[in-house]
């Protein structure tokens, strides 16, 4: 898991990324550790249950970021997701 969070950190260091998508508790404190992250400013929830938010200090500072628990979700969830998350950046 710290290899992938790392990757993704360079991955927004090297390409611009516009957002981040972190499914599972386990992936988000990866990425916290990788990105040299400080915390989360909650916004709101998108939909009741998944929190959308923007990433505080490290690489990935002021992207909107979407977390949601590994397990918590209907079969279209991360499409839903992805797309208010794409929706956002844009704004």
């Amino acid at each position: 898991m710290e290899g992938l969070a790392r990757l993704a950190a360079e991955i927004i260091c090297a390409r611009g990324v516009d957002g981040l998508l972190l499914s599972g508790g386990e992936t988000a404190d990866a990425f916290f550790r990788a990105s040299g992250g400080e915390a989360i400013a909650l916004e709101c929830e998108v939909p009741p249950g998944l929190v959308l938010g923007r990433w505080l200090d490290g690489v990935a500072h002021g992207f909107p970021v979407v977390t949601k628990a590994g397990a918590f979700g209907q079969e279209r969830t991360l499409v839903e997701l992805y797309e208010r998350l794409c929706a956002r950046a844009g704004s």
